[in-house]
């Protein structure tokens, strides 16, 4: 598979088919519905992942709970989200960490055929109905969608917090910040695979949607 970021899914193996039901009155309550009498949990593991070794995060309890009510999922961790995400800011990037070296991961991940490459499709599909103006890509990680779209004739910048990523999408004349930048607007906004890195997904649309001159639509 492709990876626009690199993501990688190096997860300690899970346990499947725990189904444990939760207490009644347990404190998971379902996000959707508010349930706490019906979850229950489908999958968990309490061996540290390579992410959370490279935070010092040792001690590890991840559970993923379903609804019964209305089937949505929850996961749950016995650390804040806040300590994990640092990896992002360093280290992701590192060649040490990664097992090549950002140049290496573009190269690779540009270089997949069009029928099997999830960003050339998708920089045609966006291409293919939207105005060739200003586009701000957030959470550009090594910037295979920008740079697509960049050469598709958009005006392209990015926001990520990865020092490494910032200045490699330099040298593909891509400017790129290290937050929102408030005083710009965008004819539209792209983030792609990033909702589900963030905490307050709902706060954060609203903060992008600031910068998002046009109509405002989710492309998660």
């Amino acid at each position: 598979g492709e990876a626009q970021r690199g993501y990688g899914q190096h997860y300690a193996p899970v346990v499947q088919g725990n189904s444990q039901k939760a207490k009644e009155g347990g404190t998971v309550a379902c996000l959707i519905c508010a349930s706490k009498n019906a979850q229950e949990i489908v999958a968990s593991y309490d061996t540290p992942d390579k992410y959370e070794e490279y935070v010092g995060i040792n001690k590890v309890n991840r559970e993923w709970w379903r609804c019964g009510h209305c089937g949505n999922y929850k996961q749950t961790r016995n650390y804040d989200l806040w300590i994990l995400e640092k990896i992002y800011e360093s280290g992701y990037r590192e060649p040490k960490f990664r097992g090549e070296s950002i140049d290496q991961a573009f190269s690779r991940i540009v270089s997949i055929p069009w029928r099997d490459s999830e960003n050339k499709r998708r920089a045609e599909w966006f291409s293919s109905f939207t105005a060739h103006e200003s586009v701000l890509d957030v959470g550009a990680g090594i910037g295979v969608f920008p740079v697509l779209l960049k050469d598709f004739g958009y005006e392209v910048e990015c926001v990520e917090t990865n020092r490494i990523s910032r200045e490699f999408l330099s040298t593909k004349g891509i400017k790129c910040y290290e937050g929102i930048p408030y005083d710009h607007a965008y004819w539209a906004v792209s983030l792609v695979h990033v909702l589900e890195h963030i905490a307050e997904p709902d706060d954060f649309l609203k903060a992008v949607k600031k910068v998002c001159r046009r109509r405002y639509r989710d492309w998660e």
